[in-house]
C-alpha cells in the first residue's frame, strides 16, 4: 500500500514541475501554461491577464478595453448602464427609424450591443422591436399615438419613448384613399375599437355604405356631422306649422364647423331659392334650429337644408 502511494506522490511531482511550450495565433499568445500555481500572464492585442488560481494571490487583469474585478477570472466584462440612441423619437408614419445601443462599462469605456443581442419589448403603442440591424418601421396611424419600448441587455433594463405622428388622415389599412377620414370612419365602424379594421368593417365604413339605413350614406353622414349608425340621427328639415304665408321650420341636428343652408322650391322641377344660411356656433352645437319664413307660399312647396364645412384658415 505504502509503495503504491509513493508512485502517485512521484508522478504529480513529475507533473507539476513540467513546463508547456509557449502557444500563439494572430489574435491570441499564451506565454506560459503550467500547473505552478502563480501563473505567466497572458496576453493578447486585445486582452492582458495575470491569472491566479486558488491558493495564490489574486490581482486585477484589465486591457485598454476591459477590466476583470480581483478574484474573477474570465470575467471581462462588467456593465453598469445601458443606453439607447433614436434617430427621431417624433417620427411621421409610414417612415423608418434606427435605435442604436450601447453599454457604459465599470471602466469608464463604452461598448456598442448589436440589437440582435437585446431582449425587446413593446410596452405601448403599435411600433414593432427593431429589427436585427436596428431599424423600425413605423406604420401607419389613425391618430398621433404614443409608444415606448423597452431593452434588456444583461440584466440592464432602458426605456425609450415614441410619439408617433399621424402625418394622413386617408392612409390608414383597408380605410386609405375613400375620400373619407380614417379617424371618422374607424369610429363608427371598429366594432373593438382596437384600431384592426376587418374586411366586413372596411365595407361598413365605405363612403357608399348606409349601416343604419336611413338614406344617408356615410359620405353624406360625414360631411353633415352625423351618426352613420344611428337611423334617428340624421339632417333633416320639418315643416312645423304654416299660419298663412308664414311657415315655421325646424332642422338639426347642427354641428360646429358647418353652415347650413335652408332652401325652397314651389315645384321638384323649379329652381329652388334661398331662404337663408345659418352658423352652427354656440349655443346650437347639437341641437335643432327653429326658424319661420314669413313668405312662404299657401300652396305645395318644398324645403331642404344643405350643409357645408366652414372654411379654416
Amino acid at each position: 500500500m505504502k509503495a503504491t502511494n509513493l508512485l502517485i506522490a512521484s508522478a504529480l511531482l513529475i507533473f507539476g514541475a513540467q513546463a508547456f511550450a509557449a502557444r500563439s495565433s494572430s489574435n491570441y499568445r499564451l506565454e506560459n501554461e503550467s500547473h505552478d500555481p502563480g501563473a505567466a500572464d497572458r496576453s493578447s492585442a486585445s486582452y492582458g491577464s495575470m491569472t491566479r488560481l486558488p491558493g495564490a494571490e489574486s490581482q486585477p487583469r484589465s486591457s485598454s478595453a476591459y477590466m476583470a474585478r480581483s478574484g474573477s477570472l474570465g470575467a471581462l466584462i462588467a456593465p453598469v448602464s445601458l443606453s439607447l440612441q433614436v434617430s427621431n423619437d417624433e417620427p411621421d408614419e409610414g417612415t423608418q427609424i434606427s435605435v442604436t445601443a450601447s453599454a457604459m462599462l465599470d471602466d469608464d469605456t463604452q461598448l456598442t450591443v448589436p440589437s440582435s443581442e437585446i431582449q425587446w419589448t413593446t410596452l405601448a403603442g403599435p411600433l414593432s422591436p427593431p429589427d436585427p440591424g436596428g431599424e423600425i418601421n413605423v406604420p401607419f396611424l389613425l391618430n398621433h399615438t404614443a409608444a415606448a419600448l423597452k431593452a434588456s441587455w444583461m440584466g440592464l433594463d432602458k426605456q425609450i419613448d415614441f410619439s408617433l405622428r399621424n402625418a394622413g388622415s386617408d392612409n390608414y389599412g383597408l380605410l386609405a384613399n375613400e375620400g373619407l377620414e380614417d379617424e371618422w370612419q374607424a369610429l363608427h365602424c371598429d366594432a373593438n375599437q382596437d384600431q384592426i379594421i376587418s374586411p366586413a368593417e372596411a365595407a361598413l365604413a365605405h363612403p357608399d355604405a348606409d349601416p343604419d339605413e336611413d338614406k344617408m350614406n356615410n359620405l353624406n353622414e360625414y360631411l353633415t356631422s352625423t351618426i352613420p349608425t344611428d337611423a334617428n340621427h340624421r339632417l333633416a328639415v320639418q315643416l312645423m306649422s304654416l299660419n298663412g304665408s308664414t311657415a315655421t321650420l325646424q332642422f338639426g341636428p347642427v354641428a360646429p364647423g358647418l353652415t347650413y343652408k335652408l332652401w325652397f322650391k314651389s315645384a321638384l322641377s323649379a329652381e329652388r331659392q334661398l331662404i337663408g344660411s345659418f352658423p352652427a356656433g354656440a349655443p346650437h352645437a347639437g341641437q335643432t334650429i327653429e326658424i319661420q319664413d314669413e313668405d312662404a307660399a299657401e300652396n305645395v312647396g318644398f324645403y331642404s337644408i344643405s350643409a357645408e364645412r366652414t372654411n379654416e384658415s
